[in-house]
């Protein structure tokens, strides 16, 4: 294909469906006609846009370590449900400079993380860790089982999630344990935030990729708190409605993989 040329729009990641709305107002966004998920269409390829991240200068933000750590404190204790063998193995797709992948190494795990921007992906690799650099898609997922493999804020940026799924799906240990956190398109789509995300999948979307990629034991869960009023409203929101109302700006969800499904020790291609 000429560099010039734009690639067509994919198929929508959740229903399959290729019917795109225009563009909405001044965004890149396109709503699926299938399903509502929408689209942030604003690179000519997959290429063109991880160039976007690939480039970008790293920089931790600020209060990264406390939050790595409330998400390692509630995120361990989850996937080590039902374990009977040693130290759990951890892989963080998108692991930034590793500050998740540094909290759950202080509890003797494993870990290993991918992370598309060179600098961030250095910055890890000087605190010791195993940082594979570059693309999930074309470095491929580390040699596992992994115990748990996250996904935060990360799965709704990419290209293909369906495919990243499974790539992950695949290499997961049997009961192993797969999260993934990303924004909400109920909340932010209809205001309009469309900016350094690809797409935006409401809460049922996130669901339904994990099905598909074979995972089963699917949960929503309430978005971790932060230290923000916002949180507090869909906090007492999702209890009163007996977790029946999702009013997060993020989605948070796990899945596991069957027992019966056997977790892949060796790396891709």
């Amino acid at each position: 294909m000429d560099p010039g040329e734009k690639e067509p729009l994919p198929a929508c990641p959740v229903c399959g469906a290729s019917r795109w709305s225009p563009r909405r107002d001044w965004t890149g966004l396109r709503a699926c006609g299938g399903c509502g998920t929408y689209l942030n269409d604003r690179s000519r390829s997959r290429h063109e846009e991880e160039a976007r991240y690939q480039g970008a200068a790293a920089q931790a933000e600020e209060g990264d370590s406390d939050l790595a750590a409330r998400r390692w404190r509630w995120a361990g204790p989850l996937a080590a449900q039902g374990r009977k063998d040693g130290p759990l193995s951890v892989l963080d797709v998108g692991c930034g400079e590793g500050a998740f992948l540094l909290a759950a190494r202080q509890d003797g795990c494993r870990t290993a993380g991918i992370e598309i921007n060179p600098r961030a992906a250095a910055a890890g690799r000087r605190q010791g860790l195993d940082v594979a650099c570059g693309s999930l898609f074309d470095v491929g997922v580390p040699s596992g089982p992994w115990g748990l493999i996250t996904f935060w804020d990360v799965l709704d940026q990419l290209e293909q999630p369906p495919e990243a799924l499974r790539l992950a799906a695949r290499h997961l240990a049997p009961n192993g344990l797969l999260i993934v956190r990303g924004r909400n398109a109920r909340m932010h789509a209809p205001v309009k935030m469309a900016v350094l995300r690809l797409r935006r999948l409401a809460p049922a979307g996130f669901t339904s990729l994990l099905r598909v990629a074979g995972l089963s034991d699917i949960r929503l869960h309430p978005d971790l708190p932060r230290r923000s009023w916002l949180s507090v409203p869909a906090q007492l929101l999702h209890r009163a409605s007996l977790a029946r109302l999702y009013a997060f700006s993020s989605v948070l969800v796990s899945a596991r993989k069957p027992a019966g499904q056997p977790g892949s020790s060796q790396g891709l291609p």
